[in-house]
């Protein structure tokens, strides 16, 4: 609770009564000739300021409370109606907390689109795709690719749960690429899949993507 410190003060004349002069008597008064210079050491006191009430008894006034009757919330940065300790993305980013404070991003500022290691990828791009928003050697990528005489190809890369990803298949780099295995849900931290190879390609080119269920396509 805030306090304002008072200190305890007396008039400059103020005067002592005889009886806290030593013995209180006259003879010893004008022994310690005729004058008394006393000594105080005032305590800080406590004294409660009245910042008005505070309904939910968290020590945040109503007037600042912006859950004056939740005890467990007192601020909504970013205005959803929804508290910051029950909120999961304080600024409304799109981008959880958890991963900002992971990542040197700011939980209560906006930074969805900027780009805190310059690697060409927003930040939320970076969270979507599971790398670290602050680490330009983090990127989404195939970690093996193997091929086999029978004609099939083995991909693997490291994966987020609650993604979904697709890879993609071009005969040219420089075209549009098509998708090629749709719709690969990841359940743990790696997928390996293997896919038969375009009949009569010479070469292709794979990529890979990925996107959060709540936007995939049906």
């Amino acid at each position: 609770m805030p306090v304002i410190e008072v200190l305890e003060t007396r008039p400059a004349g103020w005067s002592e009564p005889r009886s806290a002069v030593s013995g209180g008597s006259h003879g010893n008064w004008n022994g310690l000739g005729g004058s008394l210079h006393p000594s105080i050491h005032p305590e800080p006191l406590p004294c409660p300021v009245n910042v008005g009430p505070d309904r939910d008894g968290d020590g945040v006034p109503d007037a600042q409370d912006k859950f004056p009757d939740d005890p467990t919330e007192t601020s909504d940065t970013d205005g959803d109606g929804i508290g910051n300790n029950a909120d999961l993305d304080d600024d409304n980013d799109g981008i959880p907390d958890d991963y900002e404070f992971l990542h040197g991003l700011n939980p209560d500022l906006v930074d969805a689109l900027g780009d805190l290691d310059l690697d060409g990828l927003n930040n939320i791009g970076e969270w979507v795709a599971g790398t670290a928003a602050n680490d330009s050697r983090s990127v989404l990528a195939f970690d093996r690719i193997d091929f086999d005489a029978g004609g099939s190809a083995v991909l693997a890369w490291p994966s987020v749960t609650n993604r979904i990803y697709e890879v993609l298949f071009a005969t040219d780099p420089a075209r549009s690429f098509v998708p090629y295995a749709p719709r690969i849900t990841a359940s743990n931290n790696w997928i390996t899949v293997e896919l038969a190879l375009p009949r009569g390609q010479p070469e292709g080119y794979f990529r890979l993507q990925v996107r959060p269920p709540s936007t995939s396509p049906p």
